[in-house]
């Protein structure tokens, strides 16, 4: 009796058994991350965030989603289908004219890669660090007379002579602006101006030496320089010059010749020892540059020495 009462259990259970549906087993997906969760993944104008991601499933991948918070950056992208492996280089960064609202904006990001049964979830700190470039300077004599360097090539340390304009690039132009029609205006003195002020140069050009070839773009185009001088208060009248100084976007004007209602381009005159004069190259980089000497000012002989600092 107690082994048919056995039997008989067993039969039962593997009826049992039978009818149950067998459990599938799923597998998760693992992402890997370039940085740990307790990283502060630093960005700015000039510093990329690089940020790699790798995710690998035995199961299909459906998909990976990125986000953060405050919203800036988003991702969505699918995945063909039998994928199992997958990577993203993703280099976060800070354009001119994106508005930071605060000098240490902290930004939460979030990863997750999912399959059709499973999902994994990431998240790191990005954390927008201002960083000015690094800067280098250099000291050039420049003089007005034919013959004597008048062009300025910042970012090549030196200066050229007038009759040398159709053959390089330069930054800016000294002159010594004695018409009378222009200084009754207050257009006046010992002056560096943007090289793409070309109607207003080359009439200058003329009129101080006839035999000059005329300033036209047969070779260059000429580049725009936007001119200016440092707010004094800006950098508590100090005369020294830093990272902060040079790369700040605040705390300078920029200046317009205007003359009858026209604009004839951005240039400085009547320059002064004892100020900080600001400079915005073509290439969005910037320049500070002041005088370190003048000599013959109110003649066609002027002479003046700068030390230039500009952004490496």
């Amino acid at each position: 009796m107690k082994k048919t009462c056995f039997i008989f259990v067993c039969l039962l259970f593997s009826v049992f058994y039978s009818c149950l549906k067998p459990v599938e087993e799923y597998a998760v997906p693992e992402m890997t991350i370039s940085y740990s969760e307790t990283d502060e993944i630093c960005f700015s104008e000039i510093q990329t965030a690089s940020v790699n991601v790798k995710i690998t499933c035995d199961d299909d991948l459906l998909g990976f989603k990125m986000s953060c918070d405050p919203p800036r950056w988003r991702l969505d992208t699918t995945f063909n289908s039998y994928t199992h492996k997958a990577e993203f280089n993703l280099n976060f960064s800070h354009q001119k004219g994106y508005a930071i609202e605060d000098a240490d904006s902290v930004y939460k990001v979030t990863f997750m890669a999912y399959t059709a049964n499973d999902s994994i979830y990431a998240r790191r700190t990005l954390k927008y660090k201002f960083v000015y470039p690094a800067i280098d300077s250099f000291d050039v004599e420049l003089g007005v007379a034919p013959g004597q360097p008048c062009l300025v090539d910042i970012k090549n340390r030196t200066a050229y002579p007038y009759l040398e304009f159709s053959t390089h690039n330069f930054d800016l132009v000294l002159i010594n602006e004695q018409r009378p029609f222009y200084t009754s205006v207050g257009i006046a003195g010992v002056a560096l101006v943007s090289p793409d002020a070309q109607a207003y140069l080359s009439g200058y050009f003329e009129t101080v030496n006839k035999l000059l070839p005329p300033y036209e773009e047969d070779y260059l185009h000429f580049r725009e320089t936007k001119i200016g001088y440092i707010n004094p208060k800006a950098i508590n009248n100090s005369l020294l010059v830093n990272e902060v100084v040079v790369g700040t976007e605040d705390g300078w004007s920029q200046i317009r010749m205007e003359f009858e209602g026209q604009d004839l381009g951005s240039g400085l005159h009547d320059l002064k020892r004892g100020t900080l004069y600001k400079c915005q190259l073509y290439d969005g980089s910037y320049a500070v540059f002041l005088l370190t000497s003048k000599s013959n000012a109110t003649t066609m002989d002027a002479k003046i020495g700068l030390r230039v600092y500009y952004q490496k």
